[in-house]
């Protein structure tokens, strides 16, 4: 059985204050780089502390080149599938 860790209060308002100005991907990033083992510790800090409501938001941005190189590549699918 693992040992119950305690975080303190600072240490714990510091890796959701990293996570919300950006300095990690994610809470999921802070937690690997802080060796946190809980896989929803971080997350359950953010709840506590009223960011809980940027969890949710998934943004995916992508840069004019990798949307054509995606159009690009399914191109190529639609090729190789007729050519089956």
């Amino acid at each position: 059985m693992r040992p119950n860790i305690v975080y303190t209060d600072d240490f714990r308002r510091k890796v959701v204050q990293e996570v919300v100005s950006g300095k990690w991907t994610g809470p999921t990033h802070a937690r690997r780089v802080y060796g946190i083992k809980g896989s929803m510790t971080v997350r359950n800090w953010m709840v506590r502390y009223g960011y809980g409501h940027l969890l949710e938001r998934i943004v995916v941005m992508k840069g004019e080149e990798e949307v054509s190189e995606v159009t690009r590549l399914k191109g190529e699918v639609r090729k190789l599938k007729v050519a089956r």
